[in-house]
């Protein structure tokens, strides 16, 4: 419960709220409201001294990482605290009328005052204490020091990139012109259907499961080799770095680039980044991310950590025997879904098993699987219906999870994290099959989640004053290390990632990389520091 020597805080700031600019330095701590002992004021100096005169009291703001930000970027102290956000976000609750209407500082620390002992009541009675006390309010700190560091980009590099795969995707676009006309998009996939199989005539072997003809990168690498196909396939393979190179340019501040960084981005709980989308950028576009002078970037990266969750929730003997002896997963999987021995596996079979082994963290359907494949539906029935008996504790667990669903109308990861999925009582099979697919994913997901920000949870209170977290990325984290370091850091990130947290049984692996930029990231092992 709420303590009742709290502090409610909240910060002014001279533009809107958010906690990149701040970082950023485009946003600056011009007031503080402050409610304690029922008694509001309102101060517009001499900040430090008044947190300080609340010495260890713990304080109450809305928006953690926003709070924590400003207390970064100002020297401002610190102090133990409760976020409002976070328990919303946990009860998947809008902002109360009351809070929604509060326009003023002062207004805004009597709302939240008002109701964050009611929220706490319900995250203890609706047991999500733990994932809100253990993991989302210990990781706003990181994230609140992630997001004041920030990447070092190299602006020659990066616009070098933009301009390069800018010129790849106009030379495609003008020489699609005379195949499709002048007014031609290639991002329209309506366009290209029309241009591919009506105004060209092609054949096509796939389709969407509305039952028109694919367009996707899998259906181009069939179709007949038509120059206007090529174009295509030139086409899309540089936008994606013209886009992310494009992002980071008009966010750039000048050789820093943040992004607006969220613990609490998703549903699953995963970590969202947008403004620019810094956990999505493409490949290309990494080479331009550098470590500083005298540092290198280290990226440690969970091995399978999905499928190791999966193993843990469905206790399948096969999955924790291989997970527990360090067999290729993938290798056995291909092998017991074809029938052949193991030593037989090859790079094109272990991909088969790859893809059925992550289709079913991601409900894949036999429809997904046939379309993926390109393969007769048949062929993808009896190659999930192998997986499903060559793991049937995976088979069962699914089962229970989908009766769970059905009857309760949530789900929960393993530490309590909990997601609505309404659609299950929906009259449309097709939303019921999305409720189910979402279900399963939400709790291998979401567990994931949970067991990274744990992770860094603790790298927080372990690592170097040198060595930087600068982003997680789904199961990985990038770091920035001074090269003296890299080795002690090694084993520090390595004993913090792979600890096993209280409740979890299978054994957890990280794999190192290292380089002067991202793109360059090499295995530990091949590096020397």
């Amino acid at each position: 419960m709420l303590s009742p020597a709290f502090v409610a805080i909240d910060y002014i700031l001279d533009s809107p709220s958010d906690a990149k600019k701040v970082a950023a330095n485009r946003s600056h701590l011009v007031g503080m409201a402050v409610l304690q002992n029922g008694v509001a004021s309102y101060h517009d100096d001499d900040f430090a001294a008044v947190l300080a005169g609340f010495g260890d009291r713990p304080r109450l703001y809305y928006d953690a990482r926003l709070a924590l930000a400003v207390e970064l970027h100002n020297d401002l102290p610190s102090a133990p605290f409760d976020d409002v956000r976070a328990m919303l976000h946990l009860l998947q609750q809008p902002p109360p009328p009351a809070l929604q209407a509060a326009t003023t500082s002062l207004a805004r620390v009597h709302a939240i005052q008002a109701i964050a002992p009611q929220l706490l009541h319900r995250i203890d009675a609706e047991g999500l204490a733990r994932v809100y006390r253990d993991i989302e309010l210990p990781v706003v700190i990181p994230t609140a020091v992630m997001l004041a560091t920030g990447l070092r980009i190299n602006r020659h590099v990066l616009r070098q990139i933009h301009s390069n795969q800018w010129a790849r995707t106009e030379r495609a676009r003008r020489a699609l012109v005379q195949y499709a006309g002048p007014r031609f998009n290639p991002d329209d996939n309506e366009a290209v259907q029309r241009l591919l199989y009506q105004d060209l005539g092609l054949p096509y072997m796939q389709e969407t499961r509305h039952g028109n003809p694919a367009t996707t990168k899998v259906a181009l690498a069939h179709l007949d080799p038509h120059p206007a196909v090529g174009l295509l396939r030139e086409y899309r393979d540089a936008k994606p770095a013209v886009d992310s190179a494009k992002a980071v340019l008009d966010a750039l501040e000048g050789t820093v680039v943040r992004g607006n960084l969220d613990p609490l981005g998703t549903l699953t709980g995963r970590y969202s980044c947008s403004d620019p989308p810094l956990q999505a950028l493409d490949a290309r576009v990494r080479k331009a991310i550098e470590a500083a002078p005298g540092c290198l970037l280290l990226e440690a990266d969970y091995s399978q950590m999905e499928l190791r969750v999966l193993a843990h929730l469905s206790q399948d003997p096969a999955l924790l025997h291989a997970f527990e002896h360090g067999i290729d997963l993938h290798i056995r999987t291909a092998a017991r879904v074809l029938g052949i021995a193991e030593d037989s596996v090859n790079d094109q079979q272990r991909q088969l098993g790859k893809t059925l082994n992550f289709g079913i963290v991601y409900g894949q359907t036999a429809l997904g699987l046939a379309t993926d494949l390109t393969m007769p539906l048949q062929r993808a029935q009896a190659l999930l219906d192998a997986h499903a008996e060559a793991y049937p504790g995976v088979a069962a667990w699914i089962a229970r999870v989908h009766e769970h669903v059905a009857n309760n109308g949530e789900v929960r990861t393993l530490y309590g994290r909990r997601r609505y999925l309404p659609n299950i009582f929906s009259a449309s099979a097709n939303d019921v099959a999305e409720a189910r697919r979402q279900a399963v994913n939400t709790i291998i997901q979401g567990t994931a989640a949970d067991l990274l920000k744990l992770s860094l949870i603790r790298l927080h209170t372990t690592l170097h004053e040198e060595v930087h977290m600068l982003l997680p990325v789904h199961d990985s984290v990038l770091f920035q290390v001074r090269e003296p370091l890299v080795e002690r850091t090694r084993q520090i990130v390595t004993d913090a990632m792979e600890s096993l947290p209280e409740g979890f049984s299978v054994p957890l692996e990280v794999k190192l990389k290292t380089g002067k930029t991202w793109v360059d990231c090499k295995p530990v092992s091949a590096v020397t520091c």
